[in-house]
Parts: structure tokens; C-alpha cells; sequence
């Protein structure tokens, strides 16, 4: 999948170069891998990963309960995936973001800013549970 996406990248990218980089053999390379298991009130602030691409997959989702804030109804439990270079609220928005659902899969560029709001449950004890992983690209 990783190959795929860079290779679609590079052709959107490089369109005149296309066929000379498929040709190439490209050696993709997993460089680190973790599962992330988040509770009720838990989040992960705005970062970034190293390496050319990162991904995540969501392995568990609880329900959630409803947001506290009537203007943050979509929110609560969110990874948005942040740029800055879109300020036009009608034709560009520089947020992503994602309520994921169970399978879902994420491949970005490991320098894309991303973060995962908090959620909350009615036992406060549920899980958001994911997988993520970075990897590099050499010819």
C-alpha cells in the first residue's frame, strides 16, 4: 500500500517523469511500529512523525458519548490532519478531519501535522485503540 501511494503521489507530483519512476525498484522500509491505546478524557496533541510516510488504522472505537459543546458536535473522538496553507473557509479548508470507524486506514506523509481529540463514554472506560506505523523509501 505504501509503494502504491507513493508511486500515485510522485505521478500527481511529477507527471512527465511517470514512467521513468515506475521503472525504478523502490525499497520501502517499516522503520517503526507501536499501538496506541487511549482511554476515556485522553488525546494526542498536534505532531508529527519522522520518516517519508506514517500511518494509523483503528483497531477499536468505543461509542461516545454526545460533545460537551454544542459547536464541537463532531469532534469529540477525531483525528484532523492540519495545514496551514489554506485560510479560505469556502474553498479550501486547512483541517481534515476524520471520525474514524473500526478498519479504518490512514497513509500520510510523516511530516503532515495530525492530532486526536479526546472523547469520553457513559462507563468512562472506553477504549480507542489503533496502530500506527513509519516508513521510509530508497531507490
Amino acid at each position: 500500500m505504501c509503494r502504491t501511494y507513493i508511486e500515485q503521489a510522485y505521478s500527481q507530483h511529477s507527471p512527465f517523469n511517470k514512467e521513468e519512476f515506475l521503472k525504478e525498484k523502490k525499497s520501502i522500509e517499516v522503520t517503526g511500529m507501536w499501538v496506541v491505546s487511549q482511554k476515556d478524557n485522553e488525546y494526542n496533541p498536534i505532531h508529527i512523525h519522522s520518516g517519508l510516510l506514517s500511518s494509523v488504522m483503528y483497531l477499536k472505537i468505543p461509542e461516545y458519548l454526545p460533545a460537551r459543546k454544542s459547536n464541537r458536535t463532531n469532534e469529540d473522538g477525531i483525528i484532523t490532519f492540519t495545514n496551514n496553507s489554506s485560510t479560505d473557509k469556502h474553498w479550501g479548508d486547512p483541517h481534515l478531519r476524520v471520525i474514524p470507524k473500526v478498519g479504518d486506514f490512514f497513509i500520510f506523509p510523516a511530516t503532515q501535522s495530525h492530532q486526536v481529540y479526546p472523547f469520553r463514554t457513559a462507563d468512562g472506560k472506553g477504549e480507542r485503540r489503533s496502530v500506527s506505523f513509519n516508513v521510509d523509501y530508497s531507490k
